[in-house]
């Protein structure tokens, strides 16, 4: 595929592994060169929640994979899952075995991690596809 860009769905404020998970998503990413949005970043500075919605809309459309990390089971994160799936984009979810995967239309083939190591492991592989 030539575009190389990924959208990142995660739970942020909850998650306290989620500046350790960022900075895996990053590093794998340089490695298969590939650009990685977080949209809180971009969030973090709007105001107007219309233009946020266009705007994570738009991205998702130009990247060429979702990748949607529903551990801890976030309801920002299933929002942000069902606003990319209407995209059409490809989405791959992530978890934490264990669990739980709610509202979506891909659940069946969640892939799961138990730790850090396996965490960088499946964030590789599904970077090298």
């Amino acid at each position: 595929m030539t575009n190389h860009e990924i959208y990142v769905i995660m739970p942020v404020g909850a998650d306290v592994a989620a500046n350790e998970k960022r900075s895996i998503i990053e590093q794998c990413a340089k490695r298969h060169n590939v650009v990685a949005h977080f949209p809180m970043d971009r969030l973090k500075f709007e105001h107007d929640p219309k233009n946020a919605l266009r705007e994570s809309i738009e991205q998702i459309r130009r990247s060429r994979l979702v990748l949607a990390d529903l551990s801890l089971e976030r309801p920002s994160c299933y929002y942000e899952l069902g606003v990319a799936e209407t995209t059409g984009t490809p989405v791959t979810i992530i978890a934490r075995s264990g669990t739980d995967i709610h509202q979506s239309m891909n659940r069946s083939k969640t892939r799961f991690y138990d730790n850090m190591v396996s965490y960088e492991r499946l964030i590789d592989v599904i970077l090298a596809d």
